[in-house]
C-alpha cells in the first residue's frame, strides 16, 4: 500500500474512510478497487488521513461525507459533498478517479486596466483560440455585475447551467460541472444570467475555477479590476491564474491605470498587456515606455464587432480578422499556443 509519512505515527493514504457504516466501508472499497485503489478504514480519533476522506459523521442512511485533503485542495474541488454510496456511485468514482491526478490545466486570468476595453469579448476570443489548438477550455464569468456572455456570442437562451443554478451547491465535481456548461464553439462557459452573477459572499468562485481547472486544459477567467483590489472578494480569484493578460488602451489615462494595476498584481505572475488597438509603432514604444515593458502586443479593433454581434457573428468568427491575426500572436508568444 502506497503513503507516505507525515510525521511520526501520522499517515497519508489515498483513500480513507472514518466511521462505523460496515456497508459504506465495504461499499467504497469495492469502488476503489474498480479505479485500482483500496480504502483504509481510520479510527474516528485516528491520526492518518487521506487525499480523498469519506466519513458517516452527520450523515443519514446510506450517505457519507466526502472532501478533499487540504494539502491537495489547489488540485481538487474544494469543500464537502453528502453522497449516497449506493445511489450516487457515477459522483463517487469521479472523486476517486481524480485521486490520481496532481496537475490541473492552467489558468489564464483576462482583466482590463478600465472599462470599455472589451475585456469579455478578449476573453472568449482568446477561449476559442484556445480550443482550436486542440486543447479543453473553458471561461468563467467572474464579473459579479454581469448580464452574461450569452448575447456576446449570441446563444441568448442556451441550455445549460449558469451561476445562480450553482447556488448552495456545495463542493462541485469536476465532470459533471464541465458537462453541465453550455458548450459554445467546443468551449464551455460558465456566466450570468438575469438571475444573478458570480456571489462574492462565498467561496463560490474559487470552487469553480478549482473544478473547471481539473477537467480543461485551459480556464479563462473574464476578471474585473476591483478584483486586485486588497482584501478584495475576488483576491482568490486571482490567486489561481498563472498568466495574467491586462488589456491597455493608448490613451494616457489609460495607461495610467494599467501601471497601478501592474503594481497591485501579486508576485510570481507571468503577466503580459495587450494594447488595445495599438497598431502604430509609436503607441506601442510609447506604451512600452512609460509602463517599463520590454515587451506590449498590440491588438487593432474589429471595427465591425458591435454590428458582428448584433447580426450573429462571435467572436473569431472572422478569423482572418486584423484582429484574430493579433490575438492568434499573442497566443504563440504569451501563451506558447500556436
Amino acid at each position: 500500500m502506497n503513503h507516505v509519512s507525515l510525521q511520526p505515527q501520522t499517515e497519508l493514504y489515498s483513500i480513507v474512510y472514518c466511521g462505523t457504516d460496515e456497508t459504506a466501508f465495504r461499499e467504497l472499497n469495492r469502488l476503489a478497487q474498480l479505479v485500482g485503489r483500496e480504502t483504509v478504514r481510520v479510527p474516528p480519533n485516528g491520526r492518518d488521513e487521506g487525499i480523498l476522506q469519506f466519513t458517516s459523521q452527520n450523515c443519514g442512511e446510506n450517505e457519507v461525507n466526502a472532501s478533499f485533503h487540504r494539502l491537495f485542495a489547489p488540485y481538487f474541488a474544494k469543500g464537502r459533498v453528502k453522497l449516497n454510496y449506493l445511489r450516487e456511485t457515477a459522483e463517487i468514482l469521479e472523486l476517486m478517479a481524480a485521486v490520481g491526478s496532481a496537475v490541473r490545466g492552467k489558468i489564464l486570468g483576462v482583466v482590463g486596466a478600465r472599462g470599455g476595453l472589451g475585456t469579455s469579448l478578449t476573453s472568449l476570443w482568446l477561449a476559442r483560440i484556445l480550443k482550436t489548438c486542440a486543447q479543453r477550455t473553458a471561461v468563467i464569468d467572474l464579473d459579479p455585475v454581469s448580464a452574461g456572455l450569452d448575447a456576446l456570442v449570441s446563444e441568448v437562451g442556451c441550455a445549460g447551467k449558469r451561476w445562480a443554478d450553482l447556488s448552495g451547491s456545495g463542493a462541485l465535481l469536476a465532470g459533471r460541472l464541465n458537462e453541465s456548461l453550455p458548450l459554445w464553439k467546443g468551449v464551455r462557459m460558465l456566466s450570468a444570467d438575469e438571475r444573478g452573477a458570480v456571489r462574492t459572499d462565498d467561496d463560490s468562485g474559487s470552487l469553480a475555477i478549482s473544478a473547471l481547472s481539473q477537467v480543461n486544459d485551459w480556464t479563462v477567467l473574464d476578471l474585473q479590476r476591483q478584483a486586485f483590489a486588497p482584501g478584495s472578494p475576488g483576491a482568490a480569484w486571482v490567486e489561481w491564474c498563472d498568466l495574467i493578460a491586462v488589456l491597455c488602451g493608448t490613451d494616457i489615462m489609460s495607461l495610467l491605470k494599467t501601471k497601478m494595476l501592474l503594481e497591485k498584481i501579486p508576485a510570481g505572475k507571468s503577466v503580459s498587456v495587450l494594447l488595445m488597438n495599438g497598431k502604430s509603432g509609436g503607441r506601442k514604444a510609447d506604451a512600452r515606455e512609460k509602463l517599463s515593458l520590454a515587451e506590449v502586443f498590440p491588438v487593432r479593433y474589429t471595427r465591425t464587432m458591435d454590428g458582428d454581434i448584433a447580426h450573429g457573428l462571435a467572436p473569431g468568427d472572422r478569423k482572418k480578422s486584423a484582429t484574430a491575426q493579433d490575438l492568434k500572436r499573442f497566443c504563440a508568444s504569451f501563451l506558447g499556443v500556436a
